[in-house]
């Protein structure tokens, strides 16, 4: 019998957090593990189309193999700089849409349709609220005036604090 004597230890160590701008480097790699899962995911459509599924699929692990090496540390710098989990998230997928835009109209040649447009305008206007409303607490008083005294909620002028 074999035994596979492994140690975590002997791998190299990455930076527990990077120097610099936290943000720039969270939104840089992101940026960078979009790119390999968009090719990971529809770069076959291009020019393997008639390719055996199964080599797309392995293919499309290896690709995407990288994309895990910038994902994970952008999440995790993220996180240690102060980014919750649904703002990594959400900041994940505005750059997918825009990558996925840029890799469809010059990569694939598909035309860019004002639908298109219009779904990807309310992604970004859903990203607004996670990262602009993030601290601040929504307040429903003010729609629910009209029923006065009998909802026990307090009267305010802003819906934001």
């Amino acid at each position: 019998t074999i035994i596979f004597n492994f140690s975590i230890n002997a791998l190299p160590r990455l930076p527990v957090s990077p120097s610099g701008d936290s943000f720039v480097w969270t939104i840089g790699l992101l940026i960078i593990s979009n790119i390999f899962m968009t090719f990971a995911w529809y770069g076959h459509l291009k020019n393997h189309k008639d390719s055996s599924l199964w080599i797309v699929i392995l293919a499309s692990w290896g690709i995407a193999f990288f994309e895990y090496c910038f994902q994970v540390p952008a999440n995790r710098w993220g996180a240690q700089a102060g980014f919750s989990t649904a703002q990594l998230k959400t900041a994940q997928e505005v750059i997918t849409l825009a990558i996925f835009v840029l890799f469809s109209v010059t990569y694939l040649g598909e035309p860019l349709k004002w639908n298109y447009l219009v779904g990807f305008a309310f992604v970004a206007i859903g990203a607004f609220f996670v990262f602009s409303l993030g601290k601040r607490r929504l307040r429903l008083a003010p729609l629910f005036k009209p029923l006065g005294d009998i909802t026990g909620i307090p009267q305010s002028r802003s819906l934001v604090d």
